[in-house]
């Protein structure tokens, strides 16, 4: 009697191993759904374009064998629009990081809502772990840049405008924000100067104070949904080509204030340069003379009258010869 019943223990040890090595790979996987995650994703999307595109990168936190791996999105309201296969790519980077790219057709929609889960195709279509399990393409957004970026320099400012980029131009027009990065065209960018545009207006005015006289300077521009913005989240997308443009030389104020007295124009004045010495200015060529004379004058207008020991002297058009100047010098009152 001892022995059946040695024996029957025996039977049911062996079938409870039987059904625990059968029953082990499912009971793995549901483990590591329990488990969490072992590592962390970000997935991009291209929400508002006419397509769906994502880009993701995994962090993986533990080895998950050789693989090969990817991510699947399903779509959680709609059986219309297919899964998305995103195919992980390992780099060589240290720690491991693995990313993929997908673009499928249709676009995401405001309510759309997708199931994200980490596979190994080797091991067939049950889901290792669950990534996302309720991911919102409008909360996820990966903007294009901004393009056409162009700029004019005055004598006081700097105007800088360019476009939105093609997608958001109606979806997402007045929820963007930008970072406008400006520097000298010989500095690194890590120098470059910041703003941080909170409008949806696409131009800015720089006051020309910033510059440098004489120097070349180069910026770009990229964006995001505003900060302040509660239906929709992004990143910062990449940065637009640059831009650029030369401050000009100071104005006369400007060099006035820096202790360097401004030219003349030549055409303005009707005082000439001639070199001092001279006993009659030469007007032909003003540009090669240092002092001032009323060139102008003397050319076009007769000489004043002048007085001496209290008698005028006639005036005419022509200058005294010098025969009358003698005589002048010899004169005295009362003769």
């Amino acid at each position: 009697m001892e022995q059946s019943r040695g024996a029957a223990w025996l039977l049911l040890l062996l079938l409870l191993l039987l059904l625990q090595t059968l029953l082990l790979p499912s009971s793995l996987a549901a483990e590591r759904q329990q488990a969490g995650s072992p590592g962390t994703a970000r997935c991009r999307n291209s929400y508002g374009s006419q397509k769906r595109r994502v880009d993701c990168v995994w962090h993986p936190n533990q080895a998950l064998g050789d693989g090969p791996f990817y991510l699947n999105f399903s779509d959680l309201l709609s059986t219309e629009s297919s899964s998305l296969l995103c195919k992980l790519s390992a780099s060589s980077e240290m720690p491991p990081v693995s990313s993929c790219s997908v673009t499928g057709e249709g676009e995401f929609m405001e309510n759309d809502q997708y199931h994200v889960s980490l596979h190994d195709a080797s091991l067939g279509t049950e889901p290792l772990y669950t990534i996302f399990s309720d991911y919102e393409p409008m909360k996820h957004i990966q903007s294009d840049p901004p393009f056409a970026l162009e700029s004019s320099m005055s004598a006081s400012k700097c105007r800088i405008q360019w476009k939105r980029p093609e997608a958001y131009d109606v979806l997402l027009e007045t929820v963007l924000q930008w970072e406008l990065a400006f520097k000298a065209a010989d500095a690194p960018w890590e120098q470059a100067q910041s703003k941080i545009l909170d409008h949806s207006e696409t131009w800015v005015e720089l006051e020309g104070a910033e510059f440098k006289s004489r120097v070349s300077y180069v910026a770009r521009i990229r964006c995001k949904i505003s900060d302040s913005e509660r239906h929709y989240r992004s990143e910062w997308s990449p940065w637009s080509p640059t831009t650029t443009w030369t401050a000009p030389p100071p104005g006369p104020r400007a060099a006035a204030a820096a202790g360097r007295p401004p030219l003349l124009p030549h055409s303005s004045s009707p005082f000439m340069l001639h070199t001092v010495g001279t006993s009659r200015p030469d007007c032909s060529h003003p540009g090669q003379h240092l002092s001032l004379q009323p060139c102008a004058l003397q050319n076009r207008w007769p000489a004043p009258p002048r007085v001496s020991t209290g008698h005028l002297l006639p005036s005419g058009p022509s200058p005294p010869s010098r025969s009358g100047a003698k005589e002048r010098k010899g004169f005295k009152t009362g003769a």
